[in-house]
Formats: C-alpha cells, sequence, structure tokens
C-alpha cells in the first residue's frame, strides 16, 4: 500500500470482495471494506423505501379530499317519487335540514316512473362528484331490476350513504269477516267454499304483492289476486266487501280501521306499528320467513364518489335523524328512523336484492314471462 497518492482508491482482496463493498473511512485514506451481510441488509432498504412511497402515493387521494372543503355549491337529491307523495315530503324536510346543516342549498329533483328505475338510471350516469344523491324506496333497486330481467349488477353502480327509515306492511281484511288474526284467516281460507280475494298497494311486480306471494306459500293457500290500477280504488272495495283482504302501508288503511270498516291482522315487518301497537307482527304470528326484509327508504351515490364524502353525509343525516322534531315528523307516516352507515346499508341492500330476485325468479314474476 506504500507509495499509494492521499484519495486514490484501494482494494483489499479484490478477487473476493468484488462479490459486496462498501466505502469505510480510516483516518484519511478512504479504503473499501467487506461486509457479507451487505447485499441483504442493501435490498431491505430499498424494499422498504419502495414501500414508503407507495404507502405515501396511496395516501395522496385521501390527504386531498380532506384538504378540500366539501360542499363548495349546490347538491341535487334525486327522488323516484312524485311529487306531494309521503316520500316526497319526508325528503324536502331531510333537504332543509342539510341545507342548514352543510351551508349549501339541497334541492330535490322528481323523477318518477319505471318502478324507480328512471331515477335510479338517471343518478348511475351522474359523476361522482358528492353533488348528486339519489334517495328512492327499496323496490326500485331491489326489485325493478328483477321484474325487468336485469341482475344485480345495478347495485355496484352506487355507493349506499343511509338508510333513512323503514316501513311495515298491513294485512287488512273486511270487517264483516271473522278473521283477527293469521291463523283464522289460513283456517278462513282453507275451509271457506271460494277463495279469498285480495288486493295490493301496487301492481304485481309491487313490495306488497311479493309479501302476498311469501305469505301464501308459508301459509299453504291459494288467495286470488285482483289488480288495480288505482290502490284507493281498492281499498274502497275493501270497505265494501268486493274483494276481502288488502296488503297496504298502514297509513293509507288507518281512518278505514279506525272506523271500524276494516281490520288489520298483520305487519309485515321487523316491528310493530306506532299507529297500531297492539297489531303483531307476522313473526310474532310464526311467519318468521315472510318478513326476512322490509320496506324502506335510502340515500345513495353515484358509484366512485370519495369515502369521504360519503362518510360526510351520513353523519350529518345521521345527526338530523336523531332530532325530536325529526323522528316526530317520520312517525306521522308511520315509519321507524333508521340512520345505519354505509357498509351496513350495502349489505341490506345486497341482502334484500338477492331475496327479491330469487323469489321473482322461482315463481315467474317478471315481466314477459
Amino acid at each position: 500500500m506504500a507509495g499509494t497518492r492521499r484519495g486514490q482508491w484501494s482494494h483489499r482482496n479484490s478477487r473476493t470482495d468484488s462479490r459486496s463493498d462498501i466505502f469505510s473511512l480510516f483516518g484519511d485514506r478512504r479504503v473499501l471494506y467487506h461486509d457479507p451481510t451487505f447485499s441483504f441488509r442493501w435490498n431491505m432498504a430499498m424494499r422498504f423505501r419502495r414501500q414508503l412511497v407507495a404507502l405515501w402515493m396511496s395516501l395522496l387521494p385521501l390527504l386531498a379530499a380532506a384538504a378540500t372543503p366539501y360542499p363548495t355549491r349546490q347538491i341535487q337529491i334525486v327522488t323516484s317519487s312524485a311529487p306531494g307523495g309521503s316520500m316526497d315530503v319526508l325528503m324536502r324536510l331531510l333537504a332543509k335540514r342539510m341545507t342548514e346543516e352543510m351551508g349549501q342549498p339541497v334541492v330535490v329533483l322528481n323523477k318518477p316512473g319505471g318502478g324507480g328505475l328512471v331515477a335510479v338510471n338517471h343518478v348511475a350516469s351522474m359523476a361522482p362528484d358528492g353533488y348528486t344523491f339519489l334517495f328512492t324506496q327499496m323496490g326500485a333497486l331491489a326489485i325493478s331490476p328483477a321484474i325487468n330481467g336485469q341482475d344485480l349488477s345495478l347495485l355496484d353502480r352506487f355507493e349506499p350513504v343511509t338508510q333513512i327509515s323503514t316501513l311495515a306492511i298491513s294485512l287488512a281484511v273486511n270487517a264483516s269477516l271473522p278473521i283477527h288474526n293469521l291463523a283464522e284467516l289460513v283456517e278462513f281460507a282453507k275451509t271457506r267454499g271460494r277463495p279469498l280475494h285480495y288486493a295490493t298497494a301496487g301492481n304485481q311486480f309491487s313490495l306488497t304483492y311479493l309479501y302476498s306471494v311469501l305469505f301464501a306459500q308459508q301459509a299453504g293457500i291459494a288467495p286470488g289476486f285482483v289488480p288495480y290500477k288505482l290502490s284507493t280504488q281498492a281499498l274502497t272495495d275493501l270497505v265494501s266487501g268486493q274483494i276481502d283482504m288488502m296488503f297496504d302501508a298502514v297509513i293509507p288503511q288507518y281512518p278505514e280501521i279506525q272506523a271500524g270498516r276494516i281490520r288489520s291482522i298483520a305487519l309485515f315487518g321487523k316491528t310493530r306499528s306506532a299507529l297500531l301497537p297492539d297489531v303483531p307482527t307476522a313473526v310474532e304470528q310464526g311467519y318468521g320467513q315472510v318478513v326476512q326484509g322490509e320496506g324502506w327508504y335510502g340515500l345513495l351515490a353515484p358509484a366512485g364518489t370519495s369515502g369521504a364524502i360519503v362518510d360526510a353525509v351520513h353523519r350529518t343525516l345521521a345527526g338530523i335523524l336523531q332530532e325530536p322534531e325529526v323522528r316526530a315528523r317520520i312517525g306521522q307516516f308511520d315509519m321507524t328512523v333508521s340512520g345505519m352507515p354505509p357498509a351496513e346499508f350495502k349489505a341490506v341492500l345486497h341482502a334484500d336484492a338477492r331475496r327479491w330476485a330469487k323469489l321473482i325468479r322461482d315463481n315467474h314474476i317478471a315481466k314477459g314471462e
């Protein structure tokens, strides 16, 4: 090593050390130092560095979303109901409070038709920017697609935000019939000389009709379905005795029940009605297979809407739904407040869609069959 100038490289065991060398400083002489573990440690360091970069890149969208204020302009909620209905009134009540809480206008746009699919398809085609939402009832997403021969892929076009409320279906009979519960109904249907006739609020593609199919199958009876264009006409015929029973929401039936002209004998839902606390559910009467789900109203966003926005809107609505005034107003529609988080609502939506699609397929209820 003598004679080597300052700063000149010198090698130790260059034949064997060429495999893995690092520089080390000894005094003011730089030499190459052999370390058998260098390759392993170097590879681990580079791998860790790459993982840190990947993690940082994955966090950038979240950091950007967190840094962006929301909302900064008007929010539009598209509802599948016609103006003036209970669903429309409910959403406008919530939109008013959302406007106050979020600091930007929240407006409601009515797009009825197609069993809810007009509104559904409209919102599914919108940009997932957090400024367009869908407010609809369960049938529009969990029943109408199957009725129209579509698969469940429609659900993938939405990000569920929250289930707003649930509602039960009442089975009412003409008050002159000797029927006060489901057991008496089944016995009467099996021993009567002619079949019972019934109607539903909605045609044979509605939730009320599907409930009637499930109940008849579990009870082992075959009542005759009478279709009506207007549920109000069906209710009139129930009162007069032209039909024997009807599946409908509690609110339309309530005045006639109070007047003693019809009698509610069961509620198809998970809980009893606040308006009819003495009427037991179908589950309480031994017909749990019928009530595997229940009617609901919910809010959804186009697929791809950021999780931060979905969570923000859910938190806002969940808080609003806990307000006594809002709960009282929802109760006037005989609905039960929900407010479930996005993940839970998504699970309910998919379970309902699979359940009703199977019933529709097994009973050949789809249009054109």
